[in-house]
């Protein structure tokens, strides 16, 4: 697919439209988390988040265990959530047993990979990029901030002053 602008990807969650397979990586750990959230209220209905819905730690779970849940039907629902953080922490041989869900994503569950660091010149890396739908979240630049608190206050219903805003 291709390197997707985080505003779209925001905006397209909002509607519902979702993609089989999905990167996100960068160095900003609050919106990284924050997409999960994102991701579960998109996806997902109330009911349904027991039987639909795995997270798995790259440095803890069996990429087999991974691979299962992927490929696993939904229950009572149109799609299953598969989360897989910190991808940054696999082996090239898990990266390898993981290939065949990036070459062909299962259309029933919608696969969120998360890094913080990437080696972009790593094969696995690369086919992620060609074959996902991929976002980065950057820290925002010093200039930024004052819009980005801004921002995440309305996201929350609140108002705040420029002056609350400079202070934080």
């Amino acid at each position: 697919m291709a390197l997707i602008d985080a505003q779209k990807f925001y905006r397209d969650l909002e509607k519902g439209q979702t993609a089989p397979l999905y990167f996100l990586f960068g160095e900003e750990p609050y919106l990284l988390n924050q997409s999960v959230e994102r991701f579960k209220y998109a996806v997902l209905t109330e009911g349904a988040v027991d039987f639909n819905y795995s997270l798995f730690y790259a440095s803890d779970a069996d990429v087999v265990s991974v691979r299962d849940a992927v490929e696993t039907l939904p229950m009572m629902a149109a799609r299953r959530l598969v989360i897989l953080k910190e991808a940054q922490e696999l082996t090239d041989k898990e990266w390898a047993e993981l290939e065949p869900l990036f070459e062909s994503p299962v259309d029933s569950t919608v696969f969120v990979i998360l890094a913080s660091r990437v080696d972009k010149r790593k094969k696995q890396i690369r086919l992620l990029l060609d074959k996902a739908d991929c976002v980065e979240f950057k820290k925002p630049y010093e200039n930024q901030i004052p819009s980005w608190i801004n921002y995440i206050a309305q996201s929350l219903g609140l108002t705040i002053s420029n002056d609350a805003i400079l202070l934080l």
